[in-house]
């Protein structure tokens, strides 16, 4: 890997944990009542397994999955134009955002079994989706700062080709994660009893 590719690397992992943290820390501005709210609602969600595992999981999954992709679309968009230098970081920071703001929440929502519910609802699926996109955010931006800084060297059918190939196969392992999240993540939080 050449200095830029890593530091685009540096700078998608920055952003990400960036994200990651700031997020954690959204949790503590919601007033308690706000918190209590989001414990019930995601209590109300993954306290019953009949209606995560039967009902809802299907078109949770659906909708998760929209979402997810949309993303790696987004990243790969950005990758091959120029506007991915400055973009692909703010993306990655939101997407870390919301990783971090949802695991502090269900660490609060499930009180003393918190820990369990994070590693359990939620750590499984991020392990496939934010290095994912981590993975294809470096890329992205290791091909548009290519295209800023060395327009006319050729080559880019090989590289465009290279990432369309990462890209597709990231787009699998975030479907694979999503997967994991709303399928096999709620069913062993229900044989572990949280």
């Amino acid at each position: 890997m050449g200095r830029g590719r890593a530091g685009a690397a540096l700078l998608a992992f920055g952003a990400l944990g960036l994200g990651l943290a700031f997020g954690a820390m959204g949790m503590r501005a919601l007033t308690a009542a706000e918190r209590e709210g989001l414990a019930q609602f995601l209590l109300q969600f993954w306290g019953n397994p009949g209606l995560v595992l039967h009902a809802a999981a299907p078109a949770a999954f659906r909708r998760a999955l929209a979402a997810n992709l949309k993303v790696e679309g987004l990243l790969y968009l950005l990758g091959i134009s120029v506007a991915g230098i400055p973009l692909v970081p703010v993306v990655l920071f939101f997407r870390g955002f919301v990783a971090g703001f949802a695991l502090a929440a269900v660490a609060t929502a499930f009180g003393p079994r918190g820990p369990a519910a994070v590693l359990t609802l939620l750590v499984p699926g991020s392990l496939l989706l934010l290095p994912a996109w981590w993975w294809t955010a470096g890329q992205a931006l290791g091909l548009s700062w290519r295209l800023v800084h060395r327009p006319g060297s050729g080559g880019w059918g090989r590289e465009l080709a290279r990432f369309t190939a990462l890209a597709a196969v990231m787009a699998g392992v975030v479907t694979l994660g999503t997967a994991v999240q709303c399928f096999l993540s709620p069913l062993a939080a229900h044989w572990l009893g949280l």
